[in-house]
């Protein structure tokens, strides 16, 4: 995983667990310092566990898990967090690392050559800039699958439609394209918002 990569994960995921945080009830009697340090200790947690591709589709999964199994309003434990990753994600996707692991830019890079079905997130977006930043593939290769999944798009859901996703997906990819040519800067973990220094039952919510 590139650091650019690494950059849009930990904000992604910063940023949905926060929100996720906000709805709920944090610790009794714990200062604000102790609840940021709380919630940093926890968002580690979700970074260890959570996947390193596709945890824009994951992170819904983990989110409704995650509230169908608690059995308060309260902020998650580190351990609820690690089992509802593991239970969404399955025990099999963490590995040690070997030194021979395959790299899966060669292996969408050899899929896209044979003309192959690959992930929509190699033809537009983050992964996409990434594979041809590597030099795996061409302008041209990528081109051609942009051209492909049109045409699968527009014989799904017709023209307009298919020009408008299409558009979309240009326009996030544009937006990845810019964030990769800007400067790595170190994130900063999100403030708590103030409603949550209250260290009160919240018994008017719903």
């Amino acid at each position: 995983m590139t650091m650019f990569d690494r950059n849009c994960r930990e904000t992604f995921l910063t940023e949905k667990f926060v929100g996720y945080l906000n709805r709920k009830v944090p610790p009794r009697n714990f200062t604000p310092e102790v609840q940021a340090d709380e919630m940093a200790s926890l968002l580690r947690c979700l970074m260890r566990f959570a996947p390193k591709n596709g945890y824009e589709k994951w992170w819904p999964n983990f989110e409704d898990r995650l509230d169908e199994e608690a059995k308060t309003r309260a902020w998650p434990t580190g351990g609820e967090i690690k089992a509802t990753a593991v239970a969404i994600s399955g025990p099999s996707y963490r590995y040690t690392a070997k030194g021979d692991e395959v790299d899966i830019l060669d292996v969408i890079a050899e899929r896209m050559k044979a003309g192959e079905h690959v992930p929509e997130a190699y033809v537009f977006g983050p992964s996409a800039v990434e594979l041809k930043e590597s030099g795996k593939v061409s302008e041209d290769q990528i081109q051609r699958y942009r051209k492909g999944l049109f045409y699968k798009l527009k014989d799904t859901y017709g023209e307009a439609t298919a020009l408008a996703k299409i558009a979309d997906l240009q326009a996030r990819h544009d937006t990845a394209e810019a964030a990769a040519r800007e400067p790595f800067t170190q994130q900063i973990l999100p403030k708590v918002k103030p409603n949550l220094m209250v260290g009160t039952e919240w018994d008017g919510l719903v």
